[in-house]
């Protein structure tokens, strides 16, 4: 297939261009952003912004009935309930979940007395604004700064003020994305040696030496498995400066042995020179998900980056089934720049876009036990990948990668689903039972979601990055080759005539006995213990969780 780019977002937008206005003066709010006099390290100051440079804003206007979808997410996602994989189309989400017309016309007014261009999404419930700095300025009331990162030279136009919008616009939102003082960087992949050669034995032993997609697929039970039907799809979403090159793929997959499976469709840009992320995921989503339709998103808007994929997914009809994305950061950041309504609509959107039959796995992190768990992988409503590993040299038996992000959410926001008190009530006993390692008390919170959900290897990969061969491994690894597996078990449903997995942790705490369980290691936090623990989830993939959870899934 040839790779199609998308330049613009995927979605149907009303679009106006619109001149100033002026409206009556309304008393003005404070957004929660904190204001910062000095940008962080690393990042110098280089002077007032241009008044022509363009700043992109994003406003996610209040939504209608969440309580209904949340609970038609819950029924659709839960294989025992009458409603299993009834899934919606976005146009019926739209129709219950959108904003009240007051709101969004408040908004809309509000900018049209403004310099810029309007886009409304298909669901209406989310405004994406483009102005010149001129404008941006007199809308917010604060002065915009470029400045400069020193380590790659690249350029961001933020303010370090605090912003102010009209009350009436304000009573209107949950928050604005591209206000806050924020400035851009990329979680990276671990980098690591590979392993010196060793003669290979039995299982799981050749992971040791390189966890490359041969390997992966003798040890996960995936040999020889490839998509038949024309219905999967799977997609990598990439940030900042994350890009891959299909020449890159492709020596991958010669090299390995894998058929031959391009990137079906680009959406945004893809430039390259190829970074380690991307080209990580790419090359382990299309080496284990093998022949499934796959798709390379990528969203390059400074600070904040995820909510553009999030506001094209969940505007965009034919989104493929199954998103694998190794980005991350601490929860307790998001609150502090956007407030908790950020990650209450953060977590609707994943519902909605659950509610349409979706699967979206994020990697757990790679900086052990935080008392702040990464977002959005601690979200109650996606599935979060932690890693395993054999150790430094390659000779311990499987267990917890010390590296591996995982506990219980700080955030209330992020309460204990349904889903998992069972196998949390069972963890806390055998932890205390067997006085398992964990945190100070007064650090973590039972009654919080439990990151991560499963895990998979994460030590010793290898991908082609610009023509060469590198070391890299990490959750950024898990992920992607768990998002594979899924999209295999998605084209075995498809082929059946079934509908595809959706949200998938119901059913994976329902089946936790088709995973190898991981009862060794710790991640300086949480040690692992016999059945569910908070640092390898349920566990991880063996020669037959596949084919046991692909049976299960079939016979639902």
């Amino acid at each position: 297939a040839m790779l199609i780019q998308e330049f613009a977002l995927a979605f149907a937008f009303v679009c106006q261009c619109i001149h100033a206005i002026p409206l009556p003066h309304s008393e003005r709010v404070s957004l929660s952003a904190v204001p910062i006099s000095q940008p962080p390290q690393g990042w110098v100051r280089l002077g007032a912004a241009h008044p022509e440079t363009e700043i992109k804003f994003t406003f996610f206007v209040k939504q209608q009935n969440t309580a209904e979808i949340s609970s038609a997410f819950t029924q659709v996602s839960d294989p025992r309930h009458p409603n299993y994989k009834k899934y919606w189309s976005l146009e019926q989400i739209a129709a219950v979940a959108g904003p009240k017309e007051a709101h969004l016309s408040a908004l809309t007014d509000w900018l049209s007395s403004h310099v810029g261009s309007v886009e409304i999404t298909v669901n209406r419930d989310i405004v994406v604004f483009r102005a010149p700095v001129s404008s941006a300025e007199q809308m917010f009331g604060v002065v915009f700064e470029q400045f400069q990162q020193t380590k790659t030279g690249r350029v961001h136009t933020a303010t370090l003020s605090a912003a102010s919008i009209p009350a009436a616009v304000d009573a209107s939102l949950d928050f604005v994305i591209g206000i806050q003082p924020t400035f851009p960087h990329e979680p990276r992949p671990r980098v690591k040696g590979p392993h010196k050669a060793k003669v290979l034995k039995e299982g799981a032993s050749c992971l040791s030496d390189q966890a490359v997609p041969p390997c992966l697929h003798k040890v996960y039970g995936t040999q020889d498995v490839t998509a038949t039907s024309t219905n999967g799809s799977q997609l990598v979403a990439s940030f900042l400066s994350q890009y891959f090159l299909e020449s890159d793929l492709s020596q991958f997959q010669r090299e390995y042995r894998l058929p031959s499976n391009p990137v079906a469709k680009v959406v945004g840009s893809n430039p390259g020179p190829a970074g380690d992320e991307a080209s990580l995921d790419v090359q382990y989503i299309t080496g284990m998900g093998q022949m499934v339709t796959t798709w390379f998103a990528h969203f390059d808007d400074a600070s904040h980056p995820f909510e553009s994929w999030i506001t094209w997914a969940s505007n965009t009809t034919d989104a493929p089934w199954v998103h694998s994305l190794s980005w991350g950061e601490p929860e307790d950041e998001y609150v502090q720049q956007l407030g908790k309504a950020y990650v209450d609509r953060i977590n609707t959107e994943f519902m909605k876009f659950g509610l349409r039959g979706r699967t979206v796995l994020f990697a757990s992190g790679d900086s052990g036990w935080q008392k702040a768990q990464k977002f959005p992988a601690s979200s109650p409503y996606v599935t979060s990948v932690g890693g395993t590993w054999m150790g430094d040299l390659g000779d311990d038996p499987l267990e917890v990668d010390p590296q591996t992000t995982g506990g219980f959410s700080s955030l209330p926001e992020n309460p204990q689903p349904e889903y998992q008190k069972a196998a949390v009530t069972a963890y806390l006993s055998e932890a205390a039972a067997t006085h398992a390692e964990q945190p100070a008390a007064h650090q973590w919170n039972a009654s919080q979601r439990a990151v991560p959900d499963l895990s998979a290897f994460s030590s010793s990969y290898q991908i082609i990055t610009n023509g060469g061969e590198t070391p890299i491994g990490g959750t950024s690894a898990s992920c992607p080759v768990s998002a594979g597996i899924f999209s295999l078990i998605n084209d075995a449903l498809f082929a059946a005539g079934k509908a595809p997995l959706g949200f998938l942790n119901p059913f994976l705490y329902q089946n936790a006995d088709a995973f190898l369980d991981i009862d060794k290691g710790n991640n300086n936090g949480f040690a692992a213990v016999k059945g569910y623990d908070p640092v390898s989830g349920l566990g991880t993939w063996n020669t037959t969780t596949f084919s046991t959870l692909k049976a299960r899934a079939l016979a639902l």
